[in-house]
């Protein structure tokens, strides 16, 4: 397993870390194993771009739950543990079962005095430290390195090895002669960018030279840099005596190209971010004059070609004795191609793999969890008065679990409505360092916004889930944006897939060919749904087992005990919950209208929500159709005590999908609770369960179909009585008790000893 955030962000691919990191990686899969090569597996973070091309080639598959990728005898490698967010990786460092290995390629953080002396930049550099610690082994480039990491952690700190490097493919020997001296030209620089170098060295070497100007051998700078870093660098060069026409930038890395056009090359990039420039230019046969660092020593040669840092006369000598003098040119070349022909890649997969055998486990700093009476069991959703079913079904269902369980709730939702069943709420950003305090966690997921964080939770994390809707579409376009969305289309095999297609399926849901909850079944541990039908579709698309818990009665909306319709009232209808085109509003409108023309005095009452733009237009078709007085719409949210009063008053209610994923609907389970007979498509009906007093219909949702479902119930006279006992009985089988239970069951707990330690997985 590899923590591939450095090859994710487009910044860090550039790094030290991400550049050294890919060599590494390569030499791994290049390996003579013996026996089978092992699994490369990238573990990303899904709030950075998705790998491509090269890093991607790299690996045989990605997780976005590192935690679920782990096994018996796996191994972790972080490309850049000082750089990027620890505690992201906090459950397998802290694996027992997972020997770890830190690629620490940069460790310029402890010896830059101006990030150490800011407060970030130290906070930063000792947390990555003290997670270092915990580490099996900690592989260095060089020895200095070693030394100073070393020193750094102390005597308890992790075995440490020094493992070098070796130059990318494109920049070793092709095996043909290297370009002659007499068809080069310029002296090629790098790490010009780094503030504790030795650029202005070179800069003010090159500059006194006469010898250089003379005919010019310019000074090429290839490295992306500030404006005003180029400005301070052109600012010393001038200072020094330099004409500016030598002095050229490229804001691009040197290719090897750039490396057989070039008489030498001066590294000025402190510590080790100079040694893969020295080895890539030696490997390609272009002689290389080096700072005297340590990390240096070894691969540049003889100490005759290095020079002090601070010393532009040395400096200067050098140069020009290399440039002028073909003999030493080509001596100093000849000697440093040998040396670089002994780092190969088959060398450092060598090196890397004697540091790991070689290595002892750590001591972790073990904080094990306190040990309570019951289940910590932590939960990350949206609560109430977030205006979201989802928040609504959280808020009773963890009521019933508080019962059997203490609730540790992590939510988004501004100034939470209190609740005797949460021990803590906490902002969902400080889950990731509670994690370890809990017995099991669980994340509730919606098609809306109110989910962002918890989904990226869950991707980073992983833990059990809740899926509560069979399509992820909405979220997806309004979340993530068109460009992921595709992605996650296309990764689910719509290949052709763009933005037509996705239009067409925002507009028409029965249309869409896939769920969109890939991401989320291969995350999840486990994974719960609430509908048979649903669990089946991810069965098939996606080879996935959820566990099917049944859909909670989480509103209380009991039934009328003494309940009489007045003689000669209009036949109420109504339809409750947010209204939209997936509800099929308009078709329900038509039925209204056919009822009206068989002489049924039928009102209709739309008994939620409607986006202006979607009132306006049915409205206009409820006038169109003649009847504009006979349908109610309102202008504002309902309010709960509206909504209750509703389903008390209604004759009949009507609730439709048009789409056939296993979706369910809270406004179904109100009008089942209420014992209020019911109209539904025939697959909500099923996916919800639905008791016999809830009347099906073809999923067509065609209008005759519901005036007809309409007339069968009046016919029958089942809209003058509520049967009360069959709503008991469906209350029983879909309470929010049983709901729990079931839920603590499936996740490994004994329900029936509330005041003992209750795990049992």
């Amino acid at each position: 397993m590899v923590d591939a955030r450095a090859l994710q962000e487009p910044a860090s691919q550039v790094s030290l870390s991400a550049l050294h990191g890919r060599i590494v990686l390569s030499a791994l899969r290049a390996h003579g194993w013996h026996g089978p090569a092992p699994r490369m597996i990238a573990l990303v973070d899904a709030s950075l771009p998705t790998l491509d091309g090269d890093n991607a080639a790299l690996f045989d598959e990605t997780s976005q739950a590192p935690q679920q990728t782990a096994g018996e005898g796996a191994w972790l490698i972080t490309l850049s543990p000082m750089i990027h967010d620890p505690l992201w990786l906090r459950s397998l460092i802290r694996d027992a079962r997972v020997r770890t290995i830190a690629l620490c390629s940069d460790i310029s953080i402890l010896t830059d005095p101006e990030r150490l002396r800011d407060q970030v930049g130290r906070a930063h550099a000792l947390a990555a430290l003290a997670w270092l610690t915990a580490y099996d082994c900690v592989a260095t480039l060089s020895s200095d390195a070693k030394g100073l990491l070393g020193q750094a952690l102390g005597p308890r700190g992790p075995s440490a090895f020094a493992i070098s490097t070796a130059p990318r493919a494109a920049f070793a020997e092709s095996g043909g002669a290297p370009r002659p001296r007499s068809d080069r030209s310029g002296i090629l620089a790098s790490g010009a960018g780094d503030p504790l170098g030795c650029i202005e060295t070179l800069l003010r070497a090159h500059a006194r030279s006469t010898t250089l100007h003379a005919p010019p051998v310019p000074l090429i700078v290839r490295e992306k840099l500030t404006w005003e870093r180029r400005a301070h660098l052109r600012t010393v060069y001038a200072q020094a005596g330099g004409q500016p026409l030598n002095l050229v930038f490229h804001a691009c890395e040197p290719t090897r190209e750039n490396l057989d056009d070039a008489l030498l090359t001066v590294p000025c990039a402190s510590g080790d971010r100079s040694l893969l420039t020295a080895l890539e230019s030696a490997a390609a046969g272009t002689p290389v004059i080096a700072p005297d660092y340590p990390a240096l020593r070894e691969e540049t040669g003889r100490e005759t070609y290095r020079f002090a840092p601070d010393r532009p006369d040395a400096l200067q000598a050098l140069v020009e004795r290399v440039v002028q003098e073909r003999d030493t040119w080509e001596g100093l070349r000849d000697e440093q191609s040998a040396i670089a022909r002994e780092f190969t890649e088959s060398a450092l997969a060598h090196r890397v793999l004697e540091g790991i055998d070689g290595a002892s486990r750590a001591l972790l700093p073990l904080t094990p969890r306190i040990g309570y009476a019951r289940p910590q069991i932590a939960v990350l959703t949206p609560l109430p008065p977030s205006r979201s079913g989802v928040a609504d079904f959280s808020a009773a269902t963890l009521a019933a679990l508080a019962d059997y369980a203490d609730i540790h709730v992590f939510t988004d939702t501004v100034s939470p409505r209190a609740s005797r069943a949460y021990r803590s709420v906490s902002p969902i950003s400080q889950a990731y360092a509670m994690r370890d305090q809990f017995d099991a966690t669980i994340s509730v997921l919606g098609n809306s916004d109110y989910h962002l964080s918890i989904y990226r939770y869950l991707l980073e994390r992983g833990g059990a889930a809740i899926a509560h809707d069979a399509r992820m579409l909405h979220f997806y376009v309004g979340c993530l944006g068109l460009e992921r969305t595709l992605q996650v289309a296309r990764a689910e095999g719509e290949s052709g897939a763009d933005a037509a297609a996705v239009a067409t399926w925002m507009q028409d849901q029965d249309a869409l060919p896939i769920l969109f909850l890939s991401e989320i079944a291969a995350a999840a541990r486990p994974l719960f749904v609430h509908s048979r039908l649903t669990a089946d579709l991810i069965g098939r698309y996606y080879r996935a087992t959820p566990i099917v818990l049944p859909f909670a009665q989480y509103r209380e909306v009991p039934a009328p005990e003494k309940w009489r319709r007045a003689a000669g009232a209009p036949v109420s209808l109504v339809t409750f919950g947010y209204v939209g085109d997936d509800k099929a509003p308009d078709r329900i409108i038509a039925a209204v209208a056919m009822l009206r023309r068989w002489g049924v005095d039928a009102r209709l009452t739309f008994c939620g929500y409607a986006e202006p733009a979607l009132r306006d237009r049915l409205r206009s078709l409820a006038a169109d159709l003649g009847m504009g007085d006979a349908v109610e719409i309102s202008d504002t949210f309902v309010t709960e005590d509206a909504y209750r009063q509703r389903m008390a008053e209604a004759d009949i209610g009507i609730q439709l999908r048009t789409y056939k994923m296993g979706g369910l609907s809270g406004a179904l389970s109100d009008c089942i609770s209420a014992a209020l007979p019911t109209i539904a498509n025939a697959h909500l009906a099923q996916a919800m369960e639905a008791p016999a007093f809830v009347r099906t219909i073809p999923d067509t949702n065609a209008p005759v179909d519901i005036a007809e479902a309409v007339l069968g119930i009046l016919q029958a006279g089942e809209h003058a009585h509520r049967p009360l006992e069959a709503a008991r009985a469906y209350a029983s089988d879909h309470s929010c008790d049983r709901y729990a239970r079931l839920l603590l069951q499936e996740l490994g707990f004994d329900v029936e000893r509330r005041d003992a330690v209750s795990c049992v997985a």
